[in-house]
Parts: structure tokens; C-alpha cells; sequence
């Protein structure tokens, strides 16, 4: 049987409410998110880079030395 709102002490009414909140700002960062993803991701569609080295050249070329530290 559910609660009434008359019936739940106003410390819980308070805790309801400031999950309630948190919930809205989690939703909303993850929309923000997941706008960002999409614009990214349709740049990059839009705006194809070729590259003319295979990946492994480009693994070996990461490997070289640069001021005695490893560039990966």
C-alpha cells in the first residue's frame, strides 16, 4: 500500500526531494554529454582525414625516442 505525502515526516519529504533534484542534474549532464558526443562524432563524418601511413608505421614512428623518453 503506498505512502501518503501526509504520512511521511518532512525529513524524508526533504530526502525525496534532493534525490529528485540530483536526478534532474544527472539527466541533464548526461544530455549535455551525449550532445557533445554526437557533435563531435558528426564532424568527424563530415570532415574525413586520410591517412597515408599504415597503422603499423604509425605504432613504429610512436616508438621512436624523443629526448630519451618513449613517445607513446
Amino acid at each position: 500500500m503506498p505512502t501518503k505525502d501526509k504520512d511521511v515526516l518532512p525529513g524524508l519529504k526533504f530526502l525525496k526531494l534532493c534525490a529528485r533534484y540530483t536526478q534532474d542534474l544527472v539527466w541533464e549532464y548526461i544530455k549535455v554529454e551525449l550532445e557533445t558526443i554526437v557533435k563531435v562524432f558528426l564532424t568527424a563524418w563530415k570532415n574525413p582525414v586520410i591517412i597515408e601511413n599504415s597503422f603499423e608505421e604509425l605504432v613504429e614512428a610512436s616508438k621512436g625516442k624523443k629526448g630519451g623518453k618513449s613517445r607513446d
